[in-house]
């Protein structure tokens, strides 16, 4: 009976220890040693409060959480689905396998030179992990990484996820930031203004006056309408600033300069109960050419993009459609 047990103990330890070894190392490659630390990627998210990336052109990117949110340089809100994208990939982190030794040395440089540089910290501002993520490997389903101070390169992944995740760290700048260009809750509104500068008659300003909202010209030069405003549609207006988003940022446009010379479609100013105040003035799109020489465009054409001037110092490029239902006309509030 011993002697049957001294063999089931051999066998497990032999068993465990191939299982390990053969985890480290790809099918088909001669396998080689066992488990180490440095193929410990994985950290726990909620510990990090601070992710430090940075790619060898130059670019930085730092991103601080401060209480639900993450902060690109510690002022821009950020996307959210890039946020737990990048939180999936550095909490899930596993060994795919274990290259080649002979293939150390190109991997390590490659690293190198063509890797992005990831640091993650806790609340305390303490590094809790840094390592470099490089390019896919052969079969595109993972990635060579390497932690700072090691000499072992190994392939990560994700078991949930086929395909690279480089590009989840190697988004830079205003890549990072949310879109947004109206995201307000109706409630919080106080009063819209948009100016239609080609149409005039059309231009109002919508005001919530002793629990009532009330529309008026925006010029005074056009007539007022005598009519009430007709029940649920200026909540139904403001329902519509509740999620505008941008198609991209546009903050190093060549032509911005020429751009905010041109007479806007519409200028939207909103104010909120706590007095915040926002100015977006649409623009009508401006395209160039291979060479970057600016297409007059036929004033009459169908409207697809916009240029959006933002009080707050962003240019970006918004989609018509998804703006069309806030540019309500003065008519628009009556029946």
């Amino acid at each position: 009976m011993k002697k049957t047990t001294r063999i089931l103990l051999i066998l497990f330890i032999v068993l465990g220890s191939g299982a390990a070894w053969y985890f480290a190392t790809k099918p088909g490659q001669k396998k080689s040693t066992y488990l180490t630390e440095n193929m410990e990627f994985a950290v726990d998210p909620e510990q990090v409060y601070k992710v430090f990336m940075a790619d060898r052109d130059g670019s930085k990117t730092t991103l601080v959480r401060k209480g639900e949110e993450w902060l690109l340089d510690g002022k821009h809100k950020t996307r959210s689905t890039s946020i737990l994208l990048l939180m999936e990939a550095i909490g899930k982190f596993e060994v795919k396998y274990r290259p080649a030794k002979a293939a150390y040395d190109h991997i390590t440089k490659d690293l190198a030179t063509h890797g992005v540089k990831v640091e993650l910290f806790d609340q305390a501002d303490k590094l809790l992990k840094s390592y470099y993520i490089g390019g896919v490997d052969e079969d595109g389903e993972g990635n060579f990484m390497i932690l700072e101070g090691s000499n072992e390169p190994f392939v990560m992944h994700i078991s949930s996820f086929v395909g690279g995740l480089r590009t989840r760290f190697a988004m830079t700048g205003d890549e990072w930031r949310d879109r947004s260009v109206f995201s307000e809750n109706a409630e919080d509104i106080t009063s819209v203004s948009i100016e239609y500068p080609k149409q005039k008659n059309q231009s109002f300003i919508m005001s919530l006056e002793d629990g009532e909202y009330k529309v008026a010209p925006f010029y005074k030069t056009t007539p007022i309408i005598t009519k009430k405003v007709s029940k649920g549609k200026p909540l139904q207006f403001l329902q519509g600033f509740k999620s505008k988003i941008a198609e991209s940022f546009q903050n190093r446009y060549t032509h911005i300069d020429y751009a905010k010379t041109l007479t806007p479609f519409a200028i939207i100013t909103l104010t909120k109960k706590d007095n915040t105040q926002k100015t977006v003035r649409f623009i009508p799109y401006v395209d160039t050419d291979k060479e970057g020489n600016i297409i007059q465009q036929d004033p009459n054409a169908p409207v697809f993009r916009m240029h959006a001037d933002c009080s707050w110092g962003d240019f970006m490029l918004v989609q018509h459609h998804v703006f069309e239902n806030v540019f309500w006309s003065y008519e628009s509030f009556y029946d």
